[in-house]
């Protein structure tokens, strides 16, 4: 990209994004970038199987509200039914 292209560019087209990096002295340049992929593949993955659990949960959850709804109906519908055969004592 030459000079005039660059400056043609917007303000926000010409910045990109940061990310604070911790740089290890004692690696190369290599060790350094295979240790950064390393740990962001990880958290990526740490991120998906959590949204898998939360999924998992919430599917859980909600069947087992629809199985408790099914019973306050089935018991709902039974007290309607039934009729009362006898009464309450008076005092």
């Amino acid at each position: 990209m030459s000079e005039s292209d660059f400056e043609a560019l917007d303000e926000e087209a010409q910045t990109q994004p940061t990310a604070a990096v911790d740089i290890d002295l004692g690696l190369n340049a290599y060790g350094n970038a295979q240790f950064y992929y390393s740990s962001k593949k990880k958290m990526a993955h740490k991120v998906d199987k959590t949204v898998q659990a939360a999924d998992k949960a919430i599917k859980g959850a909600t069947r087992k509200a629809k199985e408790d709804l099914k019973r306050t109906e089935i018991k709902a519908e039974i007290k309607t039914i039934r009729k009362t055969h006898w009464s309450a004592p008076r005092s």
